[in-house]
């Protein structure tokens, strides 16, 4: 029999369970499911086939954040984590652990293929395909869901067609594919539907989502999936394609300030206490609100009504079983703040809830009391637990009485890609220049912050051409659509598109001192601004369930991947010769 059987088997017809529609159940026979005999072709059962995929969806919740964080560099496990954990952990992950459940992936995977085998986009409501948005989310999520497997597991068993059958699974031949081949599949897959619109957004229960997409960006996909082959100019055009299709910005009142007293020489910034600007960087991370400066893109969304509230929460606070590893409490802790030249806050070693550097560390991401949390209903930490290692609180946030979500994407994300994207193609300023100015009409301008040679297709002493990929200087009016820099928001349509590492640091573009270090070659280069992408995805995504699979991207990249990513890894390790000799094996960079 097949060895991959037993994975296919429980989910041939888990998704008719969770769609309740009697017509799809209204099949001939207990074993087989005809997919002609079961078309889609209404709006219910398309609805509740739909949710039934993304009840299964849901089955990773927990998962995604484990494998992708506790794997890392960033996040820790305390004396009270469960052995599951510890396995993970350890990489010496055992096949009964309950996350490493191959199952939950492929029953979504053939669940999706049901779908598209089913759902009739030729019915049209007017001019409109009915089924048309729904069936491309659809193919969207089975590609998400295929690559989380290869990231996990190295290596998936791809099939198109719906297993509607014991027989079906055990026809399948065993071969498996890797990442490489799995990309270009995936891509000749989503190819001809870049440009179609999703479904209508969701709402659950009484939480404020109904601005907030609930499926993943076909672009954006297609983006990662470039970047695995290596294609990173065409990587870079689907991210910016995506930006510039809805104006994504990293907006400058999403910046966390902080109050200065004094002017001149005599200025100082406050050690304690902040003055925000509009909206605070925990409401990138809150469930309710749906104003667009926030940043999500998308989320998976699950309820807690039923009492079971959210299991992340109860991992990082209620059992405290993870926790924030030294290197991340490091990384925001070596950041300089920057009201201007003159006045920062250097790096230092504070411990206090308000920190004296980076602010989306210390007082944000995590706490060090307990006391900080708005839910005391959990009882005392375990002292063996170690509770002055810190208490991630992003999970806090992302939590109600009713409904429970995580950020899957958000807008930095989606700019961090892209200056992962245009630096490996060869624009490492440019990529720069996302972290530390923002992607406006002033850096883009300004030749001494992106040169000539990065951002022209052509050009002459007076005269230029812009690479469409790289242009954020479009007009609106009277004002730029990305803003301009020190131009003040009334000068703007809303906003100013700023860097990256200013939603933490202050005016980031102010600071002589964050820049690219003189270096021999280009590769230099491109790889110093890779190092300060990596580290701006741990100050800005830390716990987020991505950590990991960055690392490894990255690491695949380099010349020696083993040890970059070895290095990276075991740096939080008591044990971490041992640890760095373990991922010296790529093999063991996955589960089994």
């Amino acid at each position: 029999m097949n060895k991959l059987l037993k994975y296919f088997v429980g989910g041939i017809l888990l998704m008719f369970l969770f769609a309740s529609c009697d017509s799809m159940l209204d099949v001939d026979s207990n074993s087989v499911v005809s997919p002609d005999e079961n078309k889609l072709d209404n709006t219910d059962e398309d609805v509740y086939s739909l949710l039934g995929i993304w009840t299964q969806v849901d089955k990773l919740f927990t998962s995604y954040v484990v494998l992708g964080e506790v794997r890392g560099d960033l996040m820790d496990i305390t004396d009270n984590a469960n052995n599951d954990l510890k396995e993970v952990y350890n990489f010496d992950v055992s096949e009964d652990n309950k996350y490493n459940v191959k199952s939950d992936y492929y029953s979504i995977i053939n669940s999706c293929n049901y779908y598209i085998a089913t759902a009739d986009t030729s019915i049209l409501e007017g001019a409109d395909k009915v089924f048309l948005k729904e069936y491309v989310a659809v193919k969207a999520i089975r590609a998400w869901t295929y690559m989380q497997m290869v990231q996990n597991y190295g290596k998936v068993k791809y099939f198109e067609k719906p297993l509607m059958s014991v027989q079906d699974a055990e026809d399948l031949d065993d071969a498996e594919i890797g990442r490489i081949e799995l990309a270009s599949l995936l891509i000749n897959d989503l190819l001809p539907y870049m440009d179609e619109e999703m479904p209508d957004l969701v709402t659950i229960g009484s939480s404020d989502l109904t601005d907030l997409r609930s499926f993943i960006p076909m672009k954006f996909l297609l983006g990662d999936l470039y970047q695995w082959l290596g294609q990173y100019e065409v990587a870079a055009q689907m991210y910016y394609a995506l930006i510039d299709d809805e104006e994504y910005m990293v907006y400058e009142r999403s910046r966390i300030q902080r109050q200065v007293s004094g002017s001149g020489d005599a200025a100082v910034i406050l050690s304690a206490g902040s003055v925000w600007i509009d909206y605070k960087w925990t409401n990138y991370f809150s469930i309710n609100g749906n104003y667009p400066y926030l940043g999500k893109l998308v989320l998976m969304i699950g309820s807690t009504e039923l009492g079971e509230g959210s299991p992340l929460d109860t991992l990082a606070f209620g059992n405290y079983e993870i926790c924030p590893s030294d290197v991340a409490k490091n990384n925001w802790a070596s950041q300089v703040y920057c009201y201007n030249n003159e006045v920062k806050l250097e790096a230092s070693s504070n411990t206090s809830d308000y920190p004296n550097n980076d602010y989306r560390g210390i007082g944000l991401s995590y706490y060090t009391t307990k006391t900080r949390f708005h839910n005391s209903s959990y009882g005392a930490l375990s002292a063996s637990g170690g509770v002055n290692r810190g208490i991630i609180a992003k999970y806090m946030e992302m939590s109600t009485d009713e409904t429970r979500a995580l950020n899957l994407y958000r807008i930095s994300t989606l700019y961090l890609r892209y200056a992962e994207a245009v630096n490996r193609a060869g624009k490492p300023n440019l990529a720069f220049a996302a972290l530390k100015y923002g992607l406006n009409y002033t850096s883009l301008t300004v030749d001494s912050i992106v040169p000539k040679r990065e951002k022209y297709s052509t050009y002459t002493d007076t005269s230029y051409t812009y690479v469409p990929w790289v242009d954020f200087t479009e007009k609106s009016g009277s004002s730029y659509v990305y803003g301009e820099l020190g131009a003040g928001e009334e000068d703007t349509e809303g906003d100013v598109n700023v860097g990256l590492h200013s939603l933490g640091c202050g005016n980031s573009w102010l600071d002589d001192d964050y820049k690219i270090d003189s270096c021999g070659t280009l590769q230099d280069s491109i790889e110093q601004v890779e190092d300060l992408i990596v580290e701006e995805y741990a100050l800005e995504t830390a716990f987020e369930g991505g950590r990991y699979q960055d690392l490894m991207r990255v690491a695949l990249r380099r010349s020696s991947p083993e040890e970059y990513l070895s290095n990276m890894v075991s740096a939080k390790y008591e044990n971490a010769a041992e640890i760095k000799a373990k991922l010296m094996n790529q093999e063991n960079w996955y589960l089994k």
